[in-house]
């Protein structure tokens, strides 16, 4: 198997990350992949995922790769210098979300993943949220425009009861609604790791507003939950 990093490389720019700081990277290309060595960066201490990229690498796919997601699932279990995946687009589907779990459950240096409008739903989904159970270094998730709906939503809440090291999950227009939201309350309550949940522009109405709300004061885990409920058909 080809080593990534004896492939020629290219010292640029990259536009940053999502609420991220720009970072100077080296670049090592293969086959429509591409692995970040990050040089350095100018962190923002309010930013916690991003205190960690100095000596990481990070994987970034925008379109499927030759080996497709057998190919992400491979590299992560070969290189324990990455902690970081951004995939984003319709290619990644059920099947290539399971495998990337499959690789999850026995990771020991993935920090933050970032899955940005693919296509795969609740049975994708499922393996992730089973490796959700007994990673323990995954810190951040992103699912954003990923239709998971409310089984997918009830998949995460399950993950979270037992998970002690997630600190934000991102879950912007995920298709779930207030059935999505009860699970996800009940999971609040005893979860203690969780620091930033974006639950934006899912139709939870007042219902499952309420229904969060009476969570967090239940359990008194506000305000060290911040919750994100924009545009979630509240008061209309």
């Amino acid at each position: 198997m080809m080593d990534l990093l004896s492939l020629p490389s290219l010292h640029l720019r990259v536009p940053p990350f999502p609420s991220g700081p720009s970072a100077l990277t080296l670049i090592f290309r293969m086959q429509g992949m591409q692995v970040f060595r990050v040089q350095g960066a100018r962190r923002n201490p309010q930013q916690k995922r991003f205190q960690q990229l100095l000596s990481m690498a990070s994987l970034s796919f925008r379109s499927r790769p030759a080996a497709g997601a057998t190919g992400v699932a491979e590299t992560l279990r070969t290189r324990s210098d990455v902690d970081e995946v951004f995939i984003r687009g319709e290619w990644f589907g059920d099947d290539d979300a399971g495998e990337l779990g499959e690789a999850l459950a026995g990771d020991t240096s993935l920090k933050r993943i970032y899955l940005v409008g693919c296509s795969f739903g609740a049975r994708g989904l499922s393996n992730i949220a089973e490796a959700l159970k007994v990673n323990d270094t995954l810190e951040n998730l992103f699912l954003d425009s990923t239709d998971i709906g409310d089984a997918g939503a009830a998949m995460l809440a399950d993950a979270l009861v037992s998970n002690s090291t997630l600190y934000e999950l991102f879950l912007q227009q995920c298709g779930f609604g207030v059935l999505g939201s009860k699970a996800i309350a009940k999971a609040l309550e005893t979860n203690a790791s969780l620091g930033w949940l974006d639950m934006g522009h899912n139709k939870i109405g007042d219902a499952g507003a309420l229904i969060i709300a009476d969570a967090l004061a239940s359990s008194g885990s506000w305000p060290r939950i911040q919750i994100q409920l924009a545009g979630c058909s509240i008061g209309e």
